[in-house]
């Protein structure tokens, strides 16, 4: 922060606690190690951190993931929180599907996967003579 704002350690102490303030994180915990903290301060401060030069955009890698669903939904308020008070734009990394050895490696994600689709793998047919797919459903893309 001292760098690329050029600010005295005094500043960059007031603008760190005036960071952790508004991601819900008490100013004194500022300086622990990052071991210290528990997984709900980690992301708070990692999103502190990510806004710290005042962005307009921020890049999103997987910022829920391997969170419980409390702890998720309060991430996803504070990032809409920040979103409307700093008008931020967020570009958000989706999960990539797992590659798997057997199965389609969609079907985690897929809204219409059936029980078959993660044990075999769905021979290549032409879908509305657009395209060929390897589906057990595949859409009607006429």
């Amino acid at each position: 922060m001292r760098i690329h704002l050029s600010v005295t350690p005094a500043q960059a102490k007031s603008r760190a606690a005036e960071l952790l303030d508004q991601v819900g994180v008490l100013p004194n915990h500022a300086w622990p190690y990052p071991h210290e903290f528990c997984r709900r301060q980690r992301h708070r401060i990692g999103i502190a951190c990510a806004i710290t030069l005042e962005p307009k955009m921020v890049i999103l890698d997987e910022p829920v993931s391997a969170l419980d669903v409390l702890v998720r939904a309060l991430i996803q308020n504070l990032l809409a929180n920040l979103q409307d008070r700093l008008k931020l734009t967020y570009v958000f990394d989706a999960p990539h599907p797992s590659p798997s050895s057997s199965g389609c490696r969609f079907h985690t994600p897929c809204p219409m996967a059936q029980d078959c689709c993660p044990e075999g793998r769905s021979a290549l047919t032409p879908s509305s003579g657009v395209r060929a797919v390897a589906c057990h459903c595949p859409l009607n893309l006429s």
